[in-house]
Parts: structure tokens; sequence; C-alpha cells
């Protein structure tokens, strides 16, 4: 082989290397880039003066973008009114002094990074710790899932299933 054969070989073996490297840095930095404003809701339940019930906040990176809130009682999806009514029927009757609501944002509204936290169920009360454990026994059978977005459109979702200790217990 010639001398210039083997110089325009290695030349385009640099060539593919360098065209490959470039690839792969663009790709690390664009998932860099996701990561650096990836949303991240937590819902958790808290008695305060924002009221008494379920909150979630962002405390992710970037904003999340509310899609959807998903309410189950077993197979059951559950429109606002329904949950709502199915609520009131849970409640113990010591608790229906208090008006409970269901709450979401806005379709396609921005959930700030650390912005106020946003009450989805419960009332404009402050419950007593008492009350507080019997509203989290209530909806304890009930599933709730919040679908949010990043701002690169990938879909997220948080889920609260009563079954763990709520903060209201300790």
């Amino acid at each position: 082989m010639k001398t210039e054969n083997k110089i325009s070989l290695l030349s385009l073996f640099v060539a593919a290397c360098a065209l490959t490297l470039t690839i792969w840095q663009g790709m690390e930095s664009r998932n860099h880039n996701r990561l650096v404003v990836k949303p991240h809701l937590t819902i958790y339940d808290d008695h305060s003066v924002f009221g008494s019930g379920l909150f979630f906040k962002n405390i992710g990176l970037g904003p999340a973008i509310f899609r959807a809130v998903i309410l189950k009682d077993g197979d059951k999806v559950l429109e606002a009114e329904e949950f709502t009514k199915y609520l009131h029927e849970r409640i113990p009757i010591s608790l229906r002094k208090h008006v409970f609501y269901l709450r979401r944002p806005g379709k396609n509204q921005a959930i700030e990074v650390e912005g106020s936290p946003y009450m989805i169920l419960g009332t404009k009360d402050t419950l007593e710790l008492e009350e507080m454990i019997v509203f989290l026994e209530a909806i304890n059978n009930f599933y709730i899932k919040i679908v949010y977005e990043s701002m690169y459109g990938d879909l997220y979702a948080v889920d609260y299933k009563a079954d763990y200790i709520p903060k209201a217990m300790y």
C-alpha cells in the first residue's frame, strides 16, 4: 500500500473518530440539560396556615407542567364531583363540620420550583392532629396520581397511597 493511501485512510479514521466523539458529546450535553431542569413533585400531608390536607410541591430543579390528576376508588375512576361525594361519605361525622374539597391546577399550568405548596385535597380550616389522622385514614383507600411533564416534554407521575405512615402521625 502506498504512503498516500495510508495517510488518506488514517485521516479518514481520525475524522470518523472526531465525528463520533462530537455526536456523543452532543448527546451527553442534551441529557445533562434535561437533568438540570427536571421537575420533581412530592405529595405530602400537612396542617398549617395553608389549611389541612394533601399538598404537593415542586422540589425539582425545573418547572413542572401540570397535566392531570387521576382519582380512583378501587378500579373506578372518579371525577372531581364524585370524589368529593365519596370522600364526604367516608369522613366520620366529627369531621363533617369542615368543608373538604378537591383542587387542581389548570391544565398546562407551570408549577414553580420551591413555590408555595398547592393543596390538592383538604379544607381551609386547620385541623387538630387527631382530626388530621382521621382524615388521612378516610382517604386511605383512594388512589391519587398527579401527571406532569418537564419543559422538554418528558412525562412524569407521582402517586399518593396512604399505606405509609403520614407526617401527621409522627
